[in-house]
């Protein structure tokens, strides 16, 4: 029975690397197809034509298409065949496209880059940026390092997410808080939101302090270390991430438990707009959506409280020249398209760009902005990178699938946690075999 067994996971290795690559021929065919039908013949009769794989956006497609006129312009001759691909699942799609022998020449990049990098995609870029003469110091060490493999850099990024707090100032007024500073504290906190959380007559929650949870980083916790990439669930920390953030929704009834919000019926953007709640986390991915919504609100903008330590999320973006690409020199030219001004300041809508002599800029005043902005500089300073391993995201939605576990109170911290650890070893043992036997 054993040898069936195994005999059948062989099988199956083998059946998983057809269906991938057949699912690669059908998709790579029908991308040509969707974006030849969609833009018509755009090479014109030119000899050289690239292509580009980026996260769909409504925004960002604009962007990314007026840096590829301006490198069309400029080097006549060569056109670019923009690919927007649906941002769910970008990652795996891209991945087919590989798997097909019709990787794009250029690809966005983000937190799935060790994963594309593992696997020897990406043009070393290190001699032509040396060449170049760009300077490094433009660029936050913590994020560069997110595209370096030892001694070789394969990007640099253009454009840097990460969070913080939006608070409804007339909330705060009216309940007789002190606005928060941006270095203040956890019982700080607790006390605004304990004061701004108001009951009617018979207990029902009008407005909730808070909604969504102060981050792990803000404890010291990290659900895989950034340093070393090692599994880090099952620490004091985390265990006291979660103690904080279950007290605020069953002890202290500061913030709505997950089934509180469930039966809420309204998103969290809108619930902030309605005045349902008086603080909630922010992301600078969406920060242009939340603007919209907030227009006309009096609002502002903080950083997580101190706990252990002051720390907020972040990521970033980046374009990676797939080193299969038949014309290297003109990628090259392309790639630096996304590292001028013209195009990482349109970009600061939804991102700060990485090019720390634009941030100032893109952070200037506007009376569409709350006045406390520039915030977002300082959370720059103070930002939990996002660890780059492969599989980051299917790793991630296991500590997350736990993590609601122990919200919810179906699972203690501590043995959510110990399942939790244990889980990720699994998914990364089963991950390096995959990944072998798709390389045979």
């Amino acid at each position: 029975m054993q040898k069936g067994r195994v005999a059948m996971a062989g099988n199956s290795g083998k059946w998983r690397r057809l269906i991938m690559a057949i699912a690669a021929v059908l998709y790579c065919s029908l991308g040509a197809f969707l974006v030849t039908s969609r833009e018509g013949d755009s090479s014109g009769g030119r000899e050289i034509q690239l292509t580009l794989t980026v996260p769909a956006g409504q925004t960002t497609d604009p962007i990314y298409r007026g840096a590829i006129d301006r490198f069309e312009a400029e080097n006549p001759g060569v056109s670019v065949k923009l690919i927007p691909v649906s941002s769910r699942n970008y990652y795996q799609k891209v991945m087919v496209m590989v798997a097909g022998n019709c990787a794009p020449d250029l690809m966005w990049m983000g937190q799935s880059f060790n994963e594309f990098a593992d696997k020897g995609l990406f043009l070393d870029l290190s001699r032509r940026i040396r060449q170049a003469r760009i300077d490094l110091n433009e660029y936050k060490p913590a994020v560069l390092n997110w595209y370096r493999r030892g001694k070789r850099l394969y990007s640099l990024p253009f454009g840097e997410d990460v969070s913080f707090l939006f608070y409804n100032r007339r909330l705060f007024r009216e309940a007789g808080v002190p606005y928060p500073t941006d270095d203040w504290s956890l019982e700080e906190f607790l006390a605004a939101a304990r004061k701004l959380t108001r009951r009617d007559a018979e207990g029902r929650v009008l407005c909730y302090g808070f909604r969504g949870q102060l981050e792990p980083g803000v404890f010291g916790a990290a659900p895989i270390r950034i340093s070393d990439g090692e599994v880090n669930c099952d620490t004091p920390e985390m265990r006291e991430y979660f103690r904080v953030n279950l007290e605020l929704a069953h002890r202290w009834r500061v913030a709505p438990t997950p089934e509180e919000m469930q039966t809420m019926n309204i998103d969290v953007l809108s619930s902030f707009r309605q005045g349902q709640v008086a603080m909630m986390p922010g992301f600078t991915m969406n920060i242009f959506q939340a603007l919209e919504t907030f227009r006309g609100m009096e609002f502002d903008m903080t950083l997580q409280p101190k706990v252990k330590c002051f720390s907020q999320w972040a990521s970033s973006h980046a374009i990676c020249i797939s080193k299969d690409t038949k014309y290297p020199e003109e990628a090259w030219k392309l790639f630096l398209k996304f590292q001028e001004r013209e195009f990482q300041l349109p970009m600061s809508h939804r991102m700060l760009p990485a090019r720390s002599s634009l941030v100032e800029e893109a952070l200037a005043p506007s009376p569409d902005r709350p006045a406390n902005y520039r915030v977002l500089a300082r959370a720059l300073a103070v930002m939990a990178p996002t660890p780059r391993v492969p599989h980051l995201q299917e790793l991630m939605a296991v500590f997350s699938r736990f993590s609601g576990q122990v919200m919810s109170r179906r699972l203690l911290p501590a043995e959510g946690m110990r399942q939790c650890a244990a889980e990720i070893h699994r998914r990364r043992e089963l991950f390096r075999k995959t990944d072998m036997e798709s390389e045979e």
